[in-house]
């Protein structure tokens, strides 16, 4: 356990602010101050800049004199690390949900533009983390909040939590609240647990509030340790001093809670207790009974209209989809992904260690490239400079890549040292096309789908960034459709299945993805359960039958079920078991396929070994050991170097 004081300690400050520059200089400054009183924690501060209006754009002091206007940048002192991002989209989820993409420290604060940190407050931080096993490492499932004061004397005593001890969760106190937004803390383990907020919720949503509270409930649920401590302080310096003010911010929380009534009438039907002492107490008061607060004027009536209204509004977002229609984390984490990741790379293994008269490998693939369409539309729509996005790609993907040709190319594998110029350029699917045969670029041949999804990201963006908005989700529905019938044409044609390997063949699944993050598609999930069974005939069908159209219907169709599973993923509702096995392992996956085939082929070729269980267990544990190796003592250390190479090369150009 680490002891305070000590200097391995890295915390992630995320501030999420929009149109107010000076509040947000005034925040910039108190975290300055903080460090700086208590420099022993590594500071790293991402300021997500939400949808500003011309003129309402932060940019960092040390930067204002050297950047042009409307810009944002990044600046490095000794313990802290200070960047912007800029973000279109309005919404305090969406943002935050950026910021927490974008973060690497151990232990993550959130806080309010408009707060400001008490001087001790990094200091009362490692104090605090340092009483909980694995604290300060980020792996203890934690939550916390801390004592809210309020800024000005002249502001009504709203948005603030006085507070004295050390309070736990229990459910019989309402949640709204009782970790404040404007100060809240959690470990890198509950992120990964959790993930990000619910953009369907919160300030810019039609629903107005309730981030924070459903993170809280989700906390609960998921055994993570919720509590409040005196001994973190911000400063709230909120500005409302009438009474109407209060009263509609009030009302809007009200709202917020309304709708989370509704959201978790099934998982979580202990919060209709706190919906029934709300009504219970709005009949009392209008029978004389105590008012909700009396100094700020606000009655248990107005938080009933509230909360039925937000119910209200709920259920219509949840019919029509609306504010699920985009789900905003670029990089941003959620566990189920990565576990959709590790089944998919277990397909893969299964088909090529053993049960290879089975199509499950493709199944995988086919998994893959609907996730990498999601998750890179994604990104595109938060409109990143393209040097950026493609210098973020290539320290994501190359560094493994080369690694694994080189691999291949140290054992001494036929198909990479005879055509290494054409794995080197990413180009190998359009060799496979060529040849018409595997057998010349065994064992790396499976380097197809790898080079198909770098070309859709050197391509993808260029069209789509380009687009009118308007537009884009035409354009996707077209990629969609221009794979259906590539597919068809070559199949009536008789071309046979090494055209597959083109990027054409495979723009359905990556538009499948790509559209999810554009388009309300309400029925999804129930289409995907409705055509489940298509997965099955893509796996199964070939082994069993020859009819490569029925093939042909069951590949395109599964885009759908794939895609359902995708949108449950992001948002933690899979029935998967819970624990960070499949996490752990879908987090490597993109190794567990790069060295797969290359380790089989040179102990094949040595051992005159025919693929079977054995196979699988043997190699496919050898597979995840390399792989595990590789992403932590190569990929990831790489990849952030080049990142970071990439913010200093953006810093001087």
């Amino acid at each position: 356990m680490r002891r305070p004081g000590s200097s391995d300690f890295r915390v992630s400050v995320i501030v999420a602010t929009r149109n107010r520059p000076r509040a947000m200089s005034e925040c910039y400054a108190s975290i300055l101050e903080a460090s700086a009183v208590y420099p022993v924690v590594e500071i790293e501060l991402i300021i997500v800049d939400n949808a500003p209006e011309p003129g309402g754009e932060f940019v960092l002091p040390e930067r204002r004199a050297s950047m042009p206007s409307g810009t944002a940048g990044s600046w490095r002192g000794d313990r802290v690390e200070a960047s912007v991002i800029q973000l279109a989209r309005p919404g305090l989820s969406a943002a935050r949900n950026v910021g927490l993409a974008a973060c690497t420290g151990s232990v993550i604060v959130l806080i309010d533009d408009d707060c400001r940190l008490r001087k001790d407050y990094f200091k009362a931080l490692d104090n605090v983390v340092s009483n909980y096993p694995d604290g300060h490492e980020g792996k203890a499932l934690l939550l916390l909040g801390g004592r809210v004061e309020l800024g000005d004397p002249l502001d009504l005593p709203f948005t603030i939590r006085p507070l004295d001890e050390r309070e736990v969760y229990r459910r019989d106190v309402h949640p709204g609240g009782f970790v404040p937004g404007c100060n809240c803390v959690m470990t890198r383990a509950t992120l990964e647990r959790l993930g990000g907020f619910d953009e369907y919720l919160g300030a810019g949503t039609p629903l107005r509030s309730g981030e924070d509270t459903d993170y809280l409930i989700r906390a609960v649920e998921a055994g993570v340790t919720v509590e409040c401590l005196p001994q973190i302080v911000v400063r709230h310096y909120h500005g409302r001093r009438s009474h109407d003010e209060v009263a509609k911010l009030h009302y809007g929380y009200a709202f917020g809670n309304g709708a989370l009534y509704v959201k978790y009438r099934r998982t979580a039907p202990w919060l209709a207790k706190h919906f029934y002492w709300t009504l219970r107490s709005a009949v009392r008061e209008r029978f004389g009974g105590p008012s909700f607060d009396t100094r700020n004027k606000l009655t248990y009536q107005s938080t009933l209209r509230g909360n039925i209204s937000g119910a209200g509004a709920y259920i219509k977002e949840r019919l029509t989809g609306a504010s699920r229609s985009k789900v905003t984390l670029p990089k941003g984490y959620r566990p189920q992904i990565d576990s959709i990741r590790a089944v998919a790379a277990g397909f893969v293994l299964l088909s090529h260690l053993w049960l290879n008269s089975t199509e499950f490998g493709h199944l995988g693939i086919r998994a893959f490239f609907v996730l990498s369409g999601f998750l890179i539309t994604a990104q595109l729509i938060e409109r990143p400079r393209l040097t950026d996005f493609y210098w973020r790609r290539a320290a994501r993907l190359l560094p493994a890549f080369f690694l694994a040709l080189g691999l291949a190319l140290f054992l001494d594998s036929t198909g990479a040292r005879q055509w290494w110029q054409f794995h080197f350029a990413q180009i190998t699917n359009f060799l496979v096309y060529r040849l018409g045969d595997w057998g010349p670029v065994w064992p790396i041949g499976h380097f197809w789908t790898l080079n198909v999804e770098a070309q859709f990201y050197v391509a993808w963006p260029l069209i789509f960034l380009f687009l009118p908005r308007s537009y884009q989700i035409l354009a996707v529905l077209g990629l969609i459709l221009a794979a259906v019938a590539f597919r068809v044409v070559a199949l009536a044609a008789g071309f046979d299945s090494f055209i597959n390997v083109l990027p054409p063949a495979s723009f359905d699944a990556l538009g499948m993805g790509a559209l999810m993050t554009l388009m309300p598609l309400p029925l999804l999930l129930r289409a995907g359960i409705l055509l489940s069974p298509t997965l099955a005939g893509v796996a199964l069908l070939p082994a069993v039958l020859d009819a490569p159209w029925l093939w042909q219907l069951c590949e395109t169709l599964s885009i759908i079920p794939l895609g359902a599973l995708v949108i449950a993923a992001t948002r933690n509702e899979l029935p998967l078991p819970k624990g960070t096995l499949l996490p752990a392992l879908g987090r490597i996956s993109y190794g567990i396929y790069l060295y797969h085939m290359i380790l089989w082929g040179w102990i094949a070729t040595r051992f005159d070994l025919e693929p079977s269980l054995f196979v699988l267990l043997g190699v496919g544990g050898l597979t995840v050991a390399v792989a595990w190796f590789s992403h932590r003592l190569i990929e990831k250390p790489l990849q952030k170097a080049l990142v970071r190479a990439g913010s200093v090369r953006k810093k001087y150009s």
